[in-house]
């Protein structure tokens, strides 16, 4: 199925997390503008938010929601 995680192994999805977090967190440490999107399925997004802000980022979120979630 295109666009499914299933077929990708956990260890894999935990290197790629990890990658993610270090990408975001040199980006609040050097001041370097950035963007990304997310599910939201853990509290890290928040506490990135919350440390950017803290490095004078600007934060805008745009949350979107859908009825039909297939």
């Amino acid at each position: 199925m295109a666009g499914q995680y299933h077929s990708i192994s956990l260890e894999l999805r935990n290197q790629v997390n990890l990658e993610f977090e270090a990408f975001i967190q040199s980006h609040i440490q050097q001041r370097r503008s950035l963007a990304i999107e997310t599910t939201l399925r853990s509290g890290i997004t928040f506490d990135q938010i919350v440390a950017a802000k803290e490095q004078g980022f600007k934060v805008t979120m745009l949350y979107i929601g859908t009825e039909d979630q297939s």
